[in-house]
């Protein structure tokens, strides 16, 4: 196999592991404060849901582990959480490489001919004598063959846009007396799956990292309901 064919064929597969590779859950975290221990939270729902139900559960539970109080009663609380898990369709363009002839790396030129002759003619006797006359003719018909072989690479490059449906789940968390929002956090991921199995992952992710952690963005492998860090987040 040629070299340049080679070296082709392998950042066609780069390329290819690169976009396979791109991260498919995301966590962010936007935090202004945390909140003492001790203080009071209130949970709520904007999704009157199975799945609101389970969060509902599981956060009320989470805000305990953290050392906060959980109050059924809204006005009696000092920071309300409240969350949302949701489905959403967006697109995002992106640049790719196109690829096909760059330069020409050589011709291979070959040849082939047929020849053909013909006689012709006539005769004359006189007595004992006889005399011939003729004529011969020779055409030749050549055929040439050419064959380019090119080099190839990148020649360009053009933006094609991706389809995603979105899972998300954010978080906001008020302050009761101010209605300021103090924290917010959003886990999200384009893979295809059900809430459920989704909600998996949320529990996986903030039972080994606080939704009170300051970072940009946080990537993670998610497999069989286990959510692990795969690059570190921008704190």
């Amino acid at each position: 196999m040629k070299p340049v064919l080679l070296l082709f064929i392998f950042f066609l597969t780069s390329c290819s592991y690169l976009f396979q590779e791109t991260p498919k859950y995301t966590l962010s975290n936007s935090v202004l404060y945390t909140p003492e221990k001790g203080k009071s939270f209130f949970v709520d729902s904007s999704k009157k849901s199975v799945e609101g139900t389970k969060l509902k559960i599981y956060l009320k539970d989470y805000l305990k582990s953290q050392g906060y109080k959980i109050v059924e009663d809204r006005d009696k609380a000092q920071y309300i959480l409240t969350f949302t898990i949701d489905e959403k369709a967006i697109d995002k363009q992106r640049t790719v490489p196109v690829f096909g002839k760059t330069n020409v790396r050589s011709i291979d030129s070959s040849s082939s001919g047929i020849s053909n002759t013909s006689l012709y003619g006539s005769s004359n006797r006189y007595g004992s004598t006889t005399s011939l006359y003729g004529n011969s003719n020779t055409s030749y018909l050549q055929n040439t063959h050419q064959t380019v072989n090119y080099e190839y690479g990148v020649t360009g490059y053009k933006t094609v846009i991706d389809h995603y449906n979105i899972k998300h789940f954010d978080i906001d968390i008020l302050d009761n007396k101010t209605q300021d929002v103090i924290s917010s956090s959003n886990f999200a991921t384009s893979q295809i799956m059900d809430y459920d199995l989704f909600i998996s992952y949320i529990q996986s992710v903030y039972n080994n990292l606080s939704m009170f952690t300051p970072l940009e963005t946080y990537y993670y492998d998610c497999r069989n309901g286990v959510c692990v860090p795969i690059r570190p987040a921008k704190q």
